[in-house]
């Protein structure tokens, strides 16, 4: 690292340290006014105290130590106001394992829990400057895949459906799926992407195609995961629009009606359980809607932001934003569509939520407790390759893979299998 990257990274820190310095005497003064001269109770001065320095350290850290400008007022500060509270949280927990606990250099003199104090507000003060200079006031890098848009297809509308042991459900899917694209006269195929069933997904869906060809079945040879399956069936796909939709047809097919008038190449249209609750008839047990509601506001915080429901299995998108997003894609399970919003968010796509029917249907396979676990670890992986700049690499490397492939003659490209 260069002396000059030095103190750029440097110079931060120090303004960060001096605004915490004069941000630590106001709450002091604060307290002390209001005590002495207004005599409120001391927990509420405390309160109040802290409400008015983190609000002075918000907007100097915003403008001065991080130079941060135009963005959503409300939703920063509650990121910092998190930051904060757990700092906090932090502090206690520090003050009481270092000097009640292993009352470290109480040998040396009785005021050791000062020192202790000391550590602990330097290892403090520096979580909370890398979360709010990674997360509070990021300036994430854009991202500027190359996108081909004049390509021909040989269909309009590509159906994605992933499945993992649908033999019982997938039949009256495809049913449903078919008379409605024969009904609107689109030219369509229907992708079924079995993610290595134990079941017989795969032979009763074949044996459908069989007697209606405009569809086949991809067959991924061990389960990979939801994101894995509908990646597979985006890179195999014909149609210059792309839907994927659930096995179970807990989305009605209908409901793509609504997406028709609005498709267009740089947006993405993703359906929604939220935007207007009373359309959900048939609704999930009430720890799972509980469950669901958490996790999306902290989607929302730390991922893909002004998006209310990044999880309902209903999205259609232009083929060229599917084949250029899901190569840059590193997350297989659940979190995928969290993962696919936020790299088209950086990208600039317009995303668009439309209000859609939805039943919750009986016999789902997600497990809310350890499938939940494991999206909160892939959001977590989302963030660092943010941070990291992978994605920001990965465009590089897609962007000429995508030159390279267009110059190729169209019999050289691969061509997907089929079983």
């Amino acid at each position: 690292m260069s002396l000059h990257s030095l103190r750029k990274e440097i110079h931060p820190f120090i303004r960060y340290c001096v605004i915490g310095t004069l941000v630590t005497l106001i709450d002091l003064l604060a307290v002390y006014v209001l005590r002495e001269f207004a005599h409120t109770r001391l927990l509420w001065a405390v309160f109040w105290a802290f409400v008015l320095a983190n609000t002075v350290s918000f907007f100097l850290n915003k403008y001065w130590t991080f130079k941060n400008y135009g963005v959503n007022l409300v939703r920063q500060y509650t990121k910092f106001l998190i930051v904060s509270v757990i700092g906090l949280a932090l502090t206690i927990f520090l003050m009481w394992l270092l000097a009640e606990q292993l009352r470290l250099f109480s040998a040396w003199t009785p005021r050791y829990y000062l020192i202790c104090k000391g550590i602990t507000s330097g290892i403090v003060m520096l979580w909370n400057f890398l979360n709010n200079k990674l997360w509070t006031f990021s300036q994430e890098v854009r991202l500027s895949p190359s996108f081909n848009f004049t390509a021909a297809y040989p269909c309009y509308l590509s159906v994605i459906i992933p499945s993992y042991n649908e033999q019982g459900r997938i039949v009256p899917t495809l049913r449903a799926v078919k008379e409605y694209l024969l009904s609107r006269n689109l030219s369509h195929e229907i992708l079924v992407v079995d993610d290595g069933s134990r079941d017989c997904t795969s032979e009763v869906s074949r044996a459908f195609f069989d007697e209606w060809n405009h569809g086949r079945v991809l067959r991924n040879p061990t389960n990979y995961g939801k994101g894995f399956a509908v990646k597979t069936g985006i890179q195999n796909a014909a149609g210059e629009y792309i839907l994927f939709t659930d096995a179970d047809n807990s989305t009605p097919i209908e409901e793509f009606d609504k997406f028709l008038p609005l498709l267009s190449p740089r947006r993405i249209l993703i359906g929604s359980r939220y935007v207007e609750p009373t359309l959900v008839e048939r609704r999930q047990p009430w720890y799972r809607i509980l469950i669901s509601r958490a996790a999306n506001l902290i989607i929302r915080l730390f991922v893909v932001e002004d998006v209310k429901d990044t999880q309902c299995g209903f999205k259609a998108f232009h083929h060229e934003i599917g084949e250029v997003l899901s190569r840059l894609q590193r997350v297989n399970r659940f979190a995928f569509d969290i993962e696919f919003l936020s790299l088209a968010q950086l990208a600039g796509i317009e995303i668009k939520e439309i209000p859609v029917r939805w039943l919750n249907s009986t016999g789902s396979r997600i497990r809310p407790i350890r499938d939940t676990l494991r999206t909160f670890g892939d959001l977590i992986l989302i963030k660092i390759y943010i941070w990291s700049r992978a994605y920001a690499r990965s465009v590089k490397m897609v962007n000429r893979w995508n030159k390279l492939s267009r110059a190729l003659p169209a019999n050289e490209n691969a061509e997907a299998v089929t079983t």
